[in-house]
């Protein structure tokens, strides 16, 4: 007995209906990625994308390219040889402060628990009054050079009596664990490798409450202007990673700890000082805006830029609205 045309047709229709259920947004045309991005706990969520499948899922062949900071991530982006970076604030707000072209279009990850002033104890370091005089370990134009500022007002130390030692993401831990220099300012990976190697012999001086670290992806808005889609499909390729991450702890923290190289105990350890979160919040305006006019005192022929016309919430707002609290024209 034939079947009716409409039975064939509907059929059929459900048919395809069920390839791209199956195939998801990778069924269209597939968006190009160059993403910048530092290996360190803060860039979980895109580690996490990438392992998972999340960015093939939404459509995206991403290409991850490994910097030791996010201010070299972020002037990959800048020179144009890279779409996007995984990068603190504060890079952001000085390359903001020099000229240059950057908007930031969501923060992927939030915490006062990441840098640290990890000090030698038989430097006669037991508080942060015993830096004066000291060789301190320092990048310079990341936010650990911010927050080493930020550290030294609250206690009342003159930066002059400081011996800043340039150090890399590199050799920062091993500049310290040697004894090259007394104490070093850096992210907690770093932190983590000296206290392994010296467990009883350091002392360490956080950042709760002095400063609160907000990691962001960044791109220039050219980029952002002319790439919507591919915006919004990274968007929710790392909003899925957040969503596992938290549904899924331990295997979280198992992808993660390769990326970083470091061993997974430790990043365990770690793991629940971070907030991974894809989000737009006001505090990302309040603190670019707070720390360029600290800069500024420094940079007197810079000008305060106008930093929401920086923010771009363009692609989360098509995405997920709720996740934008900043305060917008």
């Amino acid at each position: 007995m034939k079947r009716p045309v409409f039975v064939v047709l509907a059929c059929l229709a459900l048919a395809v209906w069920g390839v791209r259920a199956l195939t998801g947004p990778s069924a269209l045309p597939v968006e190009t990625l160059r993403l910048a991005v530092s290996p360190q706990i803060m860039s979980a969520l895109v580690f996490i994308a990438a392992d998972k499948g999340f960015f093939r899922a939404e459509g995206l062949d991403v290409t991850l390219e490994s910097f030791p900071f996010g201010k070299d991530a972020l002037a990959k982006v800048i020179e144009g040889q890279a779409d996007v970076a995984t990068v603190a604030e504060v890079p952001v707000m000085w390359a903001l402060l020099k000229g240059s072209r950057a908007s930031v279009f969501s923060t992927i990850q939030a915490t006062d628990h990441d840098i640290t002033v990890i000090a030698r104890k038989d430097a006669g370091i037991r508080s942060p009054a015993d830096l004066a005089g000291k060789r301190v370990g320092l990048v310079r134009g990341t936010n650990h050079e911010y927050f080493l500022d930020l550290f030294l007002g609250v206690n009342k130390i003159d930066p002059a009596g400081i011996t800043y030692v340039p150090v890399s993401m590199d050799d920062g831990a091993e500049a310290l664990i040697s004894g090259r220099i007394d104490a070093l300012a850096s992210w907690v990976s770093a932190r983590l490798i000296v206290q392994r190697a010296m467990p009883d012999g350091t002392i360490s001086f956080p950042s709760d409450g002095i400063y609160t670290e907000l990691w962001t992806l960044a791109a220039q808005p050219e980029f952002l202007e002319s790439r919507p889609e591919a915006v919004r499909r990274l968007l929710r390729a790392l909003i899925r990673a957040e969503t596992f991450a938290a549904a899924n702890r331990s295997e979280a923290v198992s992808i993660v700890a390769p990326y970083i190289k470091l061993d997974r105990a430790l990043v365990d350890q770690v793991w629940n000082e971070f907030g991974f979160s894809v989000s737009l919040d006001q505090s990302l305006l309040v603190q670019m805006e707070g720390q360029a006019r600290r800069e500024i005192r420094k940079m007197p022929e810079a000008s305060m830029p106008d930093f929401l016309k920086h923010i771009s919430a363009e692609g989360l707002r098509a995405v997920e609205p709720s996740r934008i609290t900043i305060i917008l024209p």
